[in-house]
């Protein structure tokens, strides 16, 4: 029996596969499959370089954009990773934003240097995320989903109502820390730093969910009863990922606070948190690249419909615009490109059944006649 439980546990977590083996790729994928790893490094670099060249060439403005948008893709990857991968619950992620940048604001006006503040905010987060974390070791779906708000009111409260520590609803505002920036200015600063943060957090969250821990998170998707049987451990494999997931939320915590140089209760309440719901679901559930596409709605649009004047109506057009996107994509924007390339087939395949019904309705009416 514990021989057969091992070998189980080896198809799961070790990815061994008991169905029919699929052709080998063509030759010219089996090279690239052979330099992944090397093809990864090169994109990064270039990426690292464009993002350089970007932030000394563009307006502060369009850096001060697109240092958000790096943000916003590690908090919706660590979401993604929660509630995707993960299948928990939980609507506190703005609250534990937050967390990552009120410890930082905090010890930087304290006096410590951003470098060991950052790394002891990112902790502190990854830590409290445990906190979170110990309902869903008792309670699953909606109820996991309920406690989680409690705690995502409780922060904001104490966000707000902690006027010695927090500033209250003033906020707290950063100071600048004299050569910190090196050659780059604020924005351009920040700028690098997110981009970089967030391409280190796309590679370690494409590894994870690709290797054994995304195999055993679909295996307790599936059952957490079979996968036990299996030898998965599902509280030692949730903890896991709410602390990851901690950690990479309190990194965005910590950017977001760096690039605008406040923080205040506002920026990381209950509105924040379902909008961070919204860029995974719009984006694409259990996708890394819809994160991205996800980060990319929820920080351009509502900056496009600024430089359009529609700053009047912006939750009004945002909502509506999300609304469509749910039902005509309810798969997410990742899924866009192979819905466009299937058309053209779903279309011939439309008007061939149509032909076929005419052609059917044809030979009933002439039987008729001849009858």
């Amino acid at each position: 029996m514990t021989q057969l439980v091992g070998t189980a546990e080896s198809a799961v977590v070790e990815g061994a596969d008991t169905a029919p083996v699929a052709p080998p790729p063509p030759a010219p994928l089996r090279g690239l499959q052979q330099h992944a790893t090397a093809l990864r490094l090169g994109g990064s670099l270039l990426a690292v370089i464009l993002g350089l060249a970007f932030a000394s060439m563009a307006g502060s403005y369009y850096v001060f954009v697109g240092a958000q948008f790096f943000a916003f893709v590690i908090v919706t990857l660590s979401l993604n990773l929660l509630f995707g991968y993960g299948a928990q619950i939980v609507i506190a992620q703005g609250a534990v934003v937050g967390l990552g940048a009120y410890s930082f604001a905090i010890m930087v006006r304290h006096g410590v240097h951003p470098i060991p503040a950052a790394v002891a905010a990112v902790l502190f987060t990854m830590l409290s995320s445990l906190v979170v974390a110990l309902p869903a070791l008792r309670l699953e779906g909606l109820y996991l989903g309920i406690a989680t708000l409690a705690f995502q009111f409780g922060l904001s409260g104490l966000f707000a109502a902690w006027d010695a520590v927090t500033g209250g609803q003033q906020g707290l505002a950063l100071p600048q820390v004299q050569g910190a920036h090196g050659p780059f200015n604020n924005d351009q600063f920040w700028f690098v730093v997110s981009g970089i943060g967030a391409l280190l957090v796309l590679l370690g969250t494409g590894r994870f969910v690709r290797g054994s821990g995304g195999r055993a998170m679909a295996a307790l998707r599936q059952s957490v009863y079979a996968a036990q049987t299996l030898g998965l451990r599902p509280v030692r494999w949730r903890m896991l990922i709410f602390a990851i997931s901690g950690a990479m939320s309190g990194l965005a915590g910590v950017l977001l606070a760096g690039q605008i140089a406040f923080v205040s209760p506002a920026s990381y309440s209950t509105d924040r948190t379902l909008l961070f719901f919204l860029a995974v679901i719009v984006g694409g559930v259990r996708s890394v690249a819809g994160s991205v596409l996800g980060a990319l709605v929820a920080v351009v649009l509502p900056q496009l419909l600024a430089l359009l004047g529609y700053t009047d109506n912006e939750s009004l057009i945002f909502a509506a615009l999300m609304i469509v996107a749910l039902i005509t994509l309810p798969d997410g924007l990742v899924t866009l490109p192979r819905r466009l390339a299937a058309l053209p087939s779903r279309l011939a395949s439309l008007r061939g059944s149509r032909r076929a019904a005419f052609a059917d309705n044809g030979s009933q009416e002439v039987g008729h006649d001849g009858k």
